[in-house]
Order: C-alpha cells, then structure tokens, then sequence
C-alpha cells in the first residue's frame, strides 16, 4: 500500500481521467466510460442531466471529491460557469484501495 500511503501525503486533487491512469499503472482494466458508468451505478457521481457527472453530497461530505467552477466570459458577453468534478487525496486512495482489493480476490 505504498501507493495509498503517497496519495494520503498529496494535496493535489485530480479528474477522474486521472484516477484512471493511476488504476491503469496499478493493473486495474477498465475505460473511462466504464470508470464514470461505475461511479454514477454506485452513488458517487449524480444522473441527472444538468448536474450529471458531478459528486453527490454524501461523497463531498465524506471528503471524496471536490467541485472546481471556472468562471467563462464568451466573446458575445455571455458568462458561463463551467464545474469540474475532482477528486480529492482521500478519494483517489479511497477508489485505488476499492479497485485493487476487487483485483485481488479475482
């Protein structure tokens, strides 16, 4: 678990494009459109169509994830905000430590 242990020290939270490269190098087999289908399957990321794709509160609250809004200014005046779902220190150990404890009992 040297792995866990360095992702714990970090500060630096990723995109779920990220963690999956991380699980990539760990041996773990999936795709991204799997990585996000699984997420929203089991309650981490929302459906719905407006907000699909970002943490649902149970997740933020436990530390998981965060949401990063970027503020966007189009050249027609129009101002847009844009959210990123990330994933914290403790979420990319959390979901690491979840894939490899599957591969293991395979």
């Amino acid at each position: 678990m040297l792995f866990a242990d360095a992702v714990a020290a970090s500060r630096t939270d990723i995109i779920v494009g990220d963690l999956l490269k991380i699980l990539k190098e760990d041996g773990v087999n999936i795709n991204v459109t799997c990585l996000f289908a699984w997420m929203r399957n089991q309650g981490y990321l929302k459906k719905t169509s407006s907000a699909r794709n970002m943490p649902t509160q149970k997740y933020m609250n436990l530390g998981l994830f965060t949401v990063k809004k970027t503020t966007v200014v189009h050249s027609d005046k129009r101002i847009t905000v844009n959210k990123t779902a990330k994933i914290r220190s403790r979420g990319q150990e959390y979901f690491v430590v979840h894939f490899l404890g599957i591969q293991d009992r395979v």
